[in-house]
């Protein structure tokens, strides 16, 4: 598919930049005396074929922000200038790149605390003070990236601000002391590669306690005996006292962090970016690019996306281990985030927590607290519990809480906690609740608050406060209150504040704060908000967080904490 063609009138060109369609690149020196907290060096898309100082592209749509933080290497003043190759590629695929000189990165951040103020000054001055701010999208789309201790830092920086993927180079984290462990904690997307040479990587290693926890989606690439500064291979370093055998890591590393960014990080005219990057970040190659792009658009390739292919064509370079997110399989129970519960972002790539089995469950609902309620076979209702609900360990070896019968109900949600709602097959509204919650006891016995009718709903789902979001044989959203909450009332007479087409969804979530997902018949993943959550306004112009896929769910809920859980199976 050729790059999407965009209206503004001030571009000078009909695309917007992206990793598969490129433009050049320039940069800028800011100093304090610029207002930058401190000096900083700016990568970003242009049309000039002479980069220092070349004019941004301007016109053409925002992008995203990404930081890269350099490692320390004894003796050489300006580290941050010997990084060029790989912030300049992004900003060839549609990035601005902030590359600071970082003063104080001799040693791990936790004795060097004064790093972490000014690394979040800088986020704020790019997207507050930068003369070109203007073109940048707001948070979350912020990507981060390191080397060494840079990538310490960046890791950290991560669990501080909303950032939508990390890039570590040779971090090393076994060096690290601190605990929660930053690269276990959130839910960005994480790409980590390192050499196997083990006097100089050493420390960059990831073991498997370190890196079994780490959430999807995550990849790792080991470079068969690269050293720790191969990156800047052919680049002169006081430091550097050895070289591995490729002269390429740095190369592949670039294209692999290109491909990384664009799965996870889109430019804002370019929402479905993610579907056309491979799930193993493997780049096209040039001619492959090239068949989808116009002759002008084609005049802007020289040079790029060149180092998978010299590395693999190299006898000198080998990939010791590559690891992508593992391929979904039916049966798996998947935890994803939405970090930002704004609509923005896209949502794609989980974790598995269940391993099998759950497509012969019906009706999968979360009751909160990483509790699962769901239905088997038999028609008895089992208690589940996600005790980590951070996208790690194993979900199964249910309690049984209800003896039989449930299979017969048409709808079952969750409320409240220990509330649970079901519709049975006379169409009234049932209200049970769980009073234990540790998957001891009998759910039964049901008080009756809804009197009939409730059968003919396609979607029911609970939205907090009492409210309850339900979807009519007419395709309308309505909007009902369960007042009392406690089995006594009757709830009916609703408002309508959807006016129609909610019967072409294949699910429907609420969320908290008025949060509405939806899967529409393309598989997207949309994002409602029901601002008023009084039963008044229209709930319409959604937001796509997910792009696709996601039809090949059968059961999707809201687990609090911005998790939803889902099963792979039609």
């Amino acid at each position: 598919m050729p790059p999407l063609p965009i209206q503004e009138s001030s571009c000078p060109i009909d695309w917007q930049p992206s990793a598969l369609a490129p433009v050049f690149y320039g940069y800028r020196e800011y100093t304090t005396a610029d207002g930058a907290p401190m000096t900083v060096r700016v990568y970003y898309p242009s049309l000039d074929g002479a980069p220092d100082g070349a004019p941004p592209l301007l016109g053409c749509g925002r992008y995203p922000l990404i930081m890269f933080c350099h490692g320390y290497c004894p003796g050489e003043p300006l580290q941050y200038q010997k990084w060029f190759e790989l912030p300049a590629q992004l900003a060839r695929a549609g990035y601005v790149v902030a590359v600071p000189q970082i003063e104080k990165i001799d040693g791990l951040p936790q004795d060097r605390p004064e790093v972490q103020p000014l690394l979040h000054g800088l986020l704020d001055w790019m997207r507050a003070g930068w003369e070109h701010r203007d073109t940048l999208l707001p948070p979350p789309a912020t990507g981060l990236a390191g080397h060494s201790y840079g990538a310490l830092h960046a890791g950290i920086l991560a669990t501080t601000r909303p950032v939508l993927a990390v890039a570590s180079l040779s971090g090393v984290w076994e060096e690290l002391s601190q605990q929660p462990f930053p690269i276990h904690q959130g839910a960005p997307a994480r790409l980590f590669t390192w050499g196997t040479n083990t006097d100089s990587e050493a420390y960059a290693d990831l073991p498997p306690q370190y890196w079994n926890p780490v959430p999807q989606p995550k990849y790792r690439v080991l470079f068969a005996g690269a050293e720790h500064f191969d990156y800047l291979y052919d680049t002169e370093l006081r430091c550097r006292k050895l070289r591995g055998p490729c002269p390429f890591v740095g190369a592949y590393t670039t294209d692999t962090v290109t491909m990384f960014f664009a799965r996870y990080l889109q430019p804002e005219h370019w929402p479905d970016l993610s579907t056309k990057i491979d799930d193993s970040l493997i780049p096209p190659t040039t001619a492959e690019l090239a068949q989808n792009l116009t002759p002008e658009q084609q005049f802007f390739l020289g040079g790029y996306l060149a180092g998978v292919p010299a590395f693999n064509d190299s006898s000198r370079c080998k990939i010791a281990l590559r690891e992508s997110p593992p391929d979904l399989i039916e049966g798996q129970l998947l935890f994803y985030r939405d970090n930002t519960r704004e609509g923005v972002g896209d949502l794609h790539s989980p974790s598995v927590i269940g391993q099998g089995g759950w497509q012969y469950l019906t009706k999968v609902f979360s009751g909160g607290d990483g509790i699962l309620y769901a239905v088997n076979t038999q028609g008895e209702l089992l208690f589940y519990r996600d005790h980590n609900r951070d996208g790690t360990g194993d979900v199964n070896t249910p309690s049984v809480i209800g003896l039989g019968g449930w299979q017969h109900m048409q709808h079952l949600f969750g409320g409240d906690p220990g509330v649970i709602y079901a519709v049975d097959d006379q169409g009234q509204l049932l209200f049970y609740r769980d009073h234990n919650r540790d998957g001891t006891g009998d759910v039964h016995t049901p008080s009756v608050i809804g009197l009939g009718g409730w059968q003919n709903m396609q979607h029911l789902t609970y939205g907090g406060d009492g409210i309850i979001y339900a979807v009519d044989d007419q395709g309308r959203l309505l909007f009902y209150r369960d007042h009392n909450r406690d089995g006594t009332g009757d709830v009916h007479t609703p408002s309508v504040i959807g006016l129609g087409g909610w019967q072409h969804m294949k699910r429907l979530v609420a969320g908290e704060q008025g949060v509405l997902y939806a899967v529409d018949d393309l598989g997207r993943l949309l994002y409602y908000r029901d601002y008023h959550r009084d039963g008044s306004g229209d709930v319409n112009t959604p937001q796509v967080i997910g792009n696709g896929g996601w039809q090949a769910f059968s059961q999707l809920t809201y687990g609090g904490s911005k998790i939803l859980y889902a099963v792979v199976g039609a």
